[in-house]
């Protein structure tokens, strides 16, 4: 709160803060609701605040690749997490790995 809080003061904007583990996860958090909001997003927290997200809200996850996993039934992050990682690979290479890894956080 400090630091937000500070940065209102000092420059005269608001910001969203995620706190986490790691910066996948704190980069999430900070998206989840805004303006001038502060949120967390613990490893232990990621199938309840993140899974049930569309797909298109993961970083790293653009349009195409939000289109290519609508189309084989991967409409969350939960279901993207769920997804074989194998057959992620076959549809998207080494960037389905990548979001199959940042979906489980």
């Amino acid at each position: 709160m400090e630091i937000k809080n500070n940065i209102k003061e000092k420059f005269g904007f608001t910001v969203n803060i995620g706190i986490s583990t790691n910066k996948l996860l704190a980069k999430m958090a900070s998206d989840f609701e805004k303006p001038n909001k502060i949120h967390t997003l613990f490893p232990e927290e990621v199938p309840r605040k993140m899974w049930p997200l569309p797909v298109g809200e993961l970083f790293f996850c653009g349009r195409a690749t939000e289109k290519k996993l609508r189309s084989f039934g991967i409409t969350t992050i939960g279901d993207l997490a769920r997804t074989d990682v194998h057959l992620l690979k076959s549809i998207l290479k080494k960037h389905g790995e990548v979001l199959w890894a940042f979906a489980n956080g």
